[in-house]
């Protein structure tokens, strides 16, 4: 019998969290005072979901596992029958006892990690101790035989080490690794000009990581990058991977068609209408071409098949 086609839910507990990223896109909602839900709000916004025909829980955040509910909060996922992936920053799961339990629950764990050093890490998260938190929840996982994901966010900060973060992962053991290129948007465009790179900063590094993630057998993707900044790695774009149906549901705010709603949050320059690649390229952020306009981005020329491609 065939599986059910993937339908993602992602549904933000709040915007409370133990780190102030300097790139954090919600950090305004929660300098507004947003309340976080509570396990009821929480347990209805997923059985909503469920009978909406969701067949996977992202259950994120702000900072889900601060919360002193959250095994309740992934229980009650799992008892609708959903899948579960728990996006965080890994610092709370540190605890063993409480890894060990968010482990027995989930499907996988996405890890935010953004340095492959406590320096690098604790600058851009504004959390002195965190990366070896972060690094010490990943192991708890790894050891309790969770599926461990991460990603890193890119930003100046972090651009040329890429490659070194990716080391750091894989010898981590984490399965899958991805580079998100920053949203320039709450904390991140308060401080664009330190936070947010060109594309052409990114470009090399990104190819670099990619190669030592896929080196070491592991999965690489990244994430809101053109496909022209990276030639020769296209099907590492993460977008190429989602199912066709994602709702977001966070506090004040419901989006059940949400693809459109992220392509609308992206322009293409004048020249990507002679890209071969230009129908299933989503371009740059629209803050990042106000930044920095669409120069950059060229179209492609040759050929290139992309998953999903019909033959």
């Amino acid at each position: 019998m065939a599986s059910a086609p993937l339908r993602i839910a992602a549904v933000k507990v709040g915007y409370a969290c133990n780190n102030n990223c300097r790139h954090c896109v919600v950090a305004h909602h929660r300098q507004r005072g947003v309340p976080d839900r509570t396990l009821a709000e929480l347990r209805k916004e997923l059985a909503e979901a469920a009978a909406n025909g969701a067949t996977l829980a992202i259950i994120t955040g702000g900072e889900p596992t601060i919360r002193d509910d959250i095994i309740d909060v992934l229980r009650a996922a799992k008892d609708l029958g959903l899948s579960v992936l728990l996006q965080t920053n890994g610092r709370m799961l540190a605890y063993p006892d409480l890894a060990k339990s968010v482990a027995e629950l989930v499907d996988e764990v996405e890890v935010a990690v953004h340095g492959d050093t406590a320096a690098l890490h604790d600058a851009i998260t504004c959390a002195p101790g965190g990366f070896e938190q972060t690094m010490g929840g990943i192991r708890n996982l790894v050891e309790a035989g969770a599926r461990v994901l991460t990603n890193t966010v890119i930003t100046r900060l972090n651009a040329d080490r890429l490659s070194a973060i990716a080391r750091v992962l894989v010898a981590a053991g984490v399965h899958q690794v991805q580079f998100a290129n920053v949203h320039p948007d709450g904390n991140a465009l308060d401080d664009a000009e330190a936070v947010v790179p060109r594309l052409s900063e990114l470009a090399r590094p990104l190819a670099e990581a990619i190669d030592v993630v896929e080196g070491a057998g592991r999965t690489a993707y990244y994430e809101a990058v053109p496909f022209c900044a990276v030639p020769g790695r296209e099907a590492n774009a993460i977008e190429l991977h989602l199912p066709a149906e994602v709702e977001l549901r966070e506090p004040g705010y419901e989006s059940r068609d949400f693809l459109p709603e992220r392509r609308s949050g992206k322009v293409k320059g004048p020249r990507c209408s002679e890209c071969t690649l230009e129908p299933r390229c989503e371009g740059v952020w629209n803050e990042y071409a106000r930044l920095y306009g669409t120069d950059e981005l060229r179209p492609v020329r040759r050929q290139v098949r992309l998953p999903g491609d019909r033959s």
